[in-house]
């Protein structure tokens, strides 16, 4: 079996070679021709080919990645190293979304998306991952590393398993993420996935807050398909973020150099398809918007990206609540059956999620230098996750950073 490496942005007889891959390896007769591409346009139409192919979140989609890089990725200085691989057929059986992130420990591979990207991993053709191993993956990078030379991988944020697949990623060392991602399975429909979430004192409640909202005036929901509302959705989506952080005195990392052209480009790329890049969903009494919620769709999952209240009057009646709840049930009736709120723990969460994604993070070096920022990121993350999953520990590590942002 063999594999062939080349580099897309260069002539390929000069990155090419042949690899044997280990016959301790489980993947027997399998031959893979590999390519490392460095800008997107190399790789956009088999990637947006095969991304309707494959189980993955929103986060790899095309556009989001490709938009991700563009605002975001490319300031801080990530270059793309976007792996994919076909088989003796000549069709693609992955696509690996990395970049290259250099840093005083050295350069590392890492999902492109990073901290903006709940859910990272690989696009693997279902049929295929099954053969990976961690023999085969690491062999995979170290024969990439004679061609691009980076020190280790910095995989963050991984799932477990995906539409009830195990990651191929899982058996390389790991450790556990510091946050658990939450999500909402109403494959039994949403009656009643909503019967079980919520006792029958919580329903009587939700329907109470709809009343109380309606009588401050018309209330509404809408889904931005026009590129007026999408600019005045976002524009009030900001507006109500900074009002409400500064009351809190916490720092928004969506207020970020980038992030708000980021979301502007990627909620103005076909909004009045059935699943745009990024649909916007809001709130209205009377034509003023009281709450917004962002996030996509891949197969048949939504995914929130973010949120905003607005905290005046109409906020003791939970408005962000009764948004969540009108979409979820709005993307039963549109025939998905699940809807994630993200990683990160949040009392709203545990209240609409009957569900959680187990992660993990891969750390890995290779080179001297690599080792070493690999064991630092590992502590530094068990340190994170202890720190997490003690309630009295998070309380006073949220009470330091209001402080620090004050």
């Amino acid at each position: 079996m063999s594999t062939a490496f080349l580099d897309s942005m260069a002539p390929k007889t000069d990155h090419s070679e042949t690899i044997a891959i280990a016959d301790a390896a489980t993947i027997e007769d399998l031959r893979t021709e590999i390519s490392i591409f460095q800008t997107f346009e190399d790789v956009e139409q088999i990637w947006r080919e095969f991304e309707t192919h494959t189980a993955i979140s929103c986060y790899q989609r095309f556009d989001f990645v490709e938009s991700w890089f563009k605002h975001l990725g490319k300031d801080h200085g990530f270059q793309p190293f976007i792996m994919s691989g076909k088989d003796e057929n000549g069709e693609t059986v992955f696509i690996w979304p990395f970049v290259l992130k250099t840093t005083r420990l050295g350069t590392h591979l890492t999902w492109a998306g990073e901290k903006h990207a709940n859910y990272n991993m690989g696009l693997n053709r279902l049929d295929w991952a099954p053969y990976l191993n961690r023999q085969v993956i690491l062999e995979v990078f170290r024969k990439a590393r004679e061609i691009f030379s980076f020190d280790g991988i910095h995989l963050q944020n991984q799932p477990e398993t995906w539409d009830g697949r195990q990651n191929p990623f899982l058996p390389l060392k790991r450790n556990a993420s510091p946050s658990y991602g939450y999500w909402a399975d109403f494959a039994e429909g949403f009656d009643v996935y909503f019967k079980n979430i919520k006792s029958k004192r919580a329903r009587k409640r939700i329907r109470w807050q709809q009343r109380r909202l309606s009588e401050m005036g018309e209330l509404t929901f809408e889904r931005a398909t026009r590129k007026e509302d999408v600019e005045r959705f976002l524009e009030r989506h900001f507006e109500l973020r900074e009002i409400r952080f500064k009351s809190l005195g916490k720092y928004d990392a969506l207020s970020e150099a980038g992030v708000r052209e980021f979301l502007t480009d990627l909620s103005s790329r076909a909004p009045q398809e059935d699943q745009p890049p990024l649909e916007l969903h809001a709130l209205l009494i009377n034509g003023e918007i009281l709450s917004i919620y962002g996030g996509a769709i891949a197969g048949n999952r939504f995914s929130a990206f973010f949120n905003s209240i607005d905290i005046g009057p109409a906020s003791r009646y939970s408005v962000g609540d009764t948004l969540l709840h009108h979409m979820i049930l709005d993307c039963a009736e549109r025939g998905l059956t699940s809807f994630d709120l993200g990683i990160g723990e949040a009392g709203y969460k545990q209240q609409w999620c009957n569900k959680t994604d187990v992660m993990f993070d891969t750390y890995f070096g290779f080179s001297v230098k690599g080792k070493i920022s690999a064991t630092i990121f590992s502590y530094a993350q068990r340190l994170k996750r202890m720190v997490k999953q003690k309630s009295q520990l998070l309380k006073m590590a949220l009470w330091l950073q209001s402080i620090k942002n004050r």
